[in-house]
C-alpha cells in the first residue's frame, strides 16, 4: 500500500490528546487573536495569557511550525548545494507490485522539478526529510506539534474547523482519483462528491479555505507527512509534550490526494510506516526557529 498500517487513533478511553506548546506560523499577537476570533474561536482568559506573546511556546524551545510542506524547489535546492541528500523519483515499501510501480511512479513530484516547483516534495524517505529540516535549522515536528498545529485548542474535527471535507477544502480523493484508480485496477473511495481537479499533488496553498485558523496548508490531503516520532500506542493518561524516539516504525500524519476515508482526514487520525518507505504520498514539513525563514516556501 502507498499509504497505510494505520490504527485510526483518536484518543483512548480515560486518557487524553498529547498535547505540545509551539508557535504557529510565527505569528503576531494581533495576527494570531484576529484570525482565531475571526473563525469563532472562543478563548477564556488563560488562553488569551497563554497567546499574549503571539506563540504556542515552551520555555526551553520555542518552534513554529511551518505554514507550506515543503516544496521540489527547496528540497532539490537543497540538494544540488550539497547540504541534503539526493531526492528519489521511485515508490518503494514492502510488497510493492510492478503494477503499484508503473501508477505510482509517474506521481513522485521530482520527475518534473520545473513544472512541479510549488508542489510538495514526495517519494521521499524518513531519513532525507529529516536531514532536510536540520539543514535549514529545524527539525520534523513532533507527533505532539503536528497535531496541534492542526486541530488546535479548540478540537477542531480537520485543520480548517468542523465540516465535513469537500473538493473546495482539500486535495483528497475526488472523482479524478477514483478514475485513475480504476484505470489501474485499483480500488479507492471519494473522500467527497466532485472533484478537486488534481490527479496527484497539488501546489501548496492551493486550497487556502482548508487552512487553520492560523494559516497553515495542506494538513490534510495533497501529502501526508513524516513526523519527528518512532511510533508507540499511546498511554492511557494524557501527556505533555511527549516525544517517542525509540521504535522500528515511524509516525505519518495528514491523509493525502489518494485518501478518501474522512476519519483519515481528521486531526486525530495516525499511521505508521518504516522510515525507509517512499510513497508519492507522502511528504513532510520543518519547524523553524523564529526569525529564520519558512523551510518549506
Amino acid at each position: 500500500m502507498p499509504f497505510g498500517h494505520d490504527d485510526g487513533s483518536v484518543h483512548p478511553p480515560g486518557g487524553g490528546p498529547r498535547t505540545h506548546a509551539v508557535e504557529v506560523g510565527g505569528m503576531t499577537k494581533p495576527e494570531l487573536l484576529d484570525r482565531l476570533e475571526h473563525a469563532g474561536v472562543r478563548l477564556n482568559e488563560a488562553a488569551r495569557t497563554l497567546f499574549a506573546s503571539g506563540r504556542f511556546a515552551t520555555a526551553a524551545a520555542r518552534r513554529r511550525v511551518d505554514v507550506v510542506e515543503v516544496s521540489v524547489a527547496k528540497f532539490k535546492a537543497c540538494s544540488d548545494h550539497g547540504d541534503c541528500k539526493r531526492g528519489l523519483v521511485t515508490n518503494d515499501w514492502t510488497g510493492i507490485t510492478p503494477a503499484e510501480h508503473a501508477a505510482y511512479e509517474p506521481l513522485c513530484t521530482l520527475r518534473d522539478p520545473v513544472g512541479m516547483a510549488s508542489h510538495p516534495i514526495n517519494c521521499v524517505d524518513w531519513e532525507r526529510a529529516d536531514i532536510y529540516c536540520t539543514a535549514h535549522s529545524g527539525r520534523l515536528p513532533t507527533e505532539a506539534e503536528w497535531e496541534l498545529a492542526a486541530r488546535g485548542r479548540d478540537n477542531r474535527a480537520y485543520p480548517w474547523g468542523n465540516d465535513n471535507p469537500s473538493p473546495t477544502l482539500l486535495n483528497g480523493c475526488g472523482a479524478e482519483c477514483t478514475a485513475w484508480a480504476g484505470k489501474n485496477a485499483f480500488e479507492l473511495t471519494a473522500a467527497y462528491d466532485g472533484t478537486d481537479s488534481w490527479l496527484g499533488t497539488a501546489p501548496g496553498k492551493t486550497f487556502p479555505t482548508g487552512s487553520t485558523p492560523e494559516g497553515i496548508a495542506d494538513l490534510a490531503g495533497n501529502v501526508a507527512e513524516w513526523v519527528a516520532d518512532s511510533y508507540a500506542p499511546y498511554t492511557a493518561a494524557a501527556q505533555t509534550d511527549p516525544v517517542v524516539t525509540n521504535g522500528d516504525l515511524k509516525v505519518v500524519r495528514g491523509g493525502s490526494f489518494i485518501t478518501g476515508k474522512r476519519a483519515a482526514l481528521a486531526t486525530t487520525y495516525r499511521t505508521r510506516e518504516k522510515p525507509t518507505k517512499r510513497s508519492s504520498t507522502i511528504g513532510f514539513r520543518c519547524v523553524s526557529p523564529p526569525g529564520t525563514p519558512v523551510a518549506g516556501r
